[in-house]
């Protein structure tokens, strides 16, 4: 897999894919959605990450044109299934309730920090914050998508457990990198 854009007017972003683009710029983030893969306020690029297993699975992270600015975050399981949105609830201390008021932050990853294992677990580092905006910190983070894309819950109601639960968040200093078009 690869991520790049078309350097021309219309600066297009795509994500490359065993000969065909997967995703791009003004096209549904997965078949049937209305919902389209867009530059957001904040970043020129469209996609932060794009991640591949052995076995040919792949998440796609990028921004939306999602009316709400809180959520326009998303990433995507095989070019089909929602898996995970900015806002969504964080278990951090593991007891599978989403009581602890932490969510994925918009600033979820810096480009490309994440990887998927060939067990379909999704591994990545979270910016997270309260219910009221204010940034927690960052945590590492594991979903199984395999699970999510079985069962199709509502997005955002998978579990999703700050690593090591035990340990609860962890705290870190976080840099922001953005990548500007010359």
């Amino acid at each position: 897999m690869r991520e790049g854009f078309d350097n021309s007017a219309d600066l297009t972003d795509w994500v490359y894919r065993n000969g065909e683009v997967v995703a791009a710029t003004d096209r549904p983030i997965f078949a049937g959605a209305t919902e389209r893969w867009s530059d957001s306020a904040d970043s020129v690029f469209t996609f932060i990450a794009n991640v591949t297993n052995n076995l040919g699975e792949y998440v796609i992270a990028g921004t939306t044109d999602s009316s709400d600015l809180d959520r326009d975050l998303v990433f995507v399981f095989n070019g089909t299934t929602e898996v995970l949105r900015e806002g969504d609830p964080v278990d951090v201390n593991g007891d599978g309730v989403f009581d602890d008021d932490a969510f994925l932050d918009g600033s979820i990853l810096d480009y490309d920090d994440a990887f998927l294992t060939d067990a379909g677990i999704f591994h990545f580092n979270a910016r997270l914050r309260n219910g009221a905006g204010e940034y927690l910190g960052q945590a590492f983070m594991a979903k199984d998508l395999r699970a999510v894309s079985a069962a199709v819950p509502e997005p955002g109601s998978a579990g999703l457990l700050a690593a090591p639960a035990a340990v609860g968040l962890l705290l870190a200093t976080v840099r922001r990198r953005r990548r500007l078009r010359a």
